[in-house]
């Protein structure tokens, strides 16, 4: 959690981009990022299920119907959801199925093609 804090709080005083591979995050690490990039697993193993604003995340999985148990994390119940391990298959294809077509995939394309010399730069 300390890491994660101090990234950020160097990434936001410099204005520096910082990108991190988190294997299960903790909750308070998942909820320090802005941005999250989830992917599936299973044999859907590497296809994005979602690109957004962390904190946006939940919401569009509660657009496909998947409601997160109450005793459960943000981070633990999507990675439930899109994990080979505990995942069904069929519901994981439908997941990246949905990425293609949800608010969120389109809000990020928009945002792409706004901004096309930002992110070439950031490739």
């Amino acid at each position: 959690y300390q890491l994660m804090f101090q990234l950020k709080a160097i990434a936001r005083a410099t204005g520096m981009t910082v990108v991190a591979s988190i294997h299960q995050p903790s909750g308070r690490v998942f909820e320090l990022s802005d941005r999250l990039l989830l992917l599936a697993g299973g044999k859907q193993s590497g296809n994005a299920v979602y690109f957004g604003p962390t904190n946006q995340a939940k919401e569009h999985f509660n657009l496909q119907g998947l409601i997160k148990p109450p005793s459960t994390s943000v981070a633990e119940w999507l990675l439930d959801e899109v994990s080979g391990d505990f995942g069904d298959e069929v519901q994981i294809q439908a997941i990246v199925d949905f990425w293609h077509h949800s608010p969120a995939h389109n809000l990020l394309i928009a945002e792409m093609n706004s901004a096309p010399d930002v992110l070439a730069a950031t490739i």
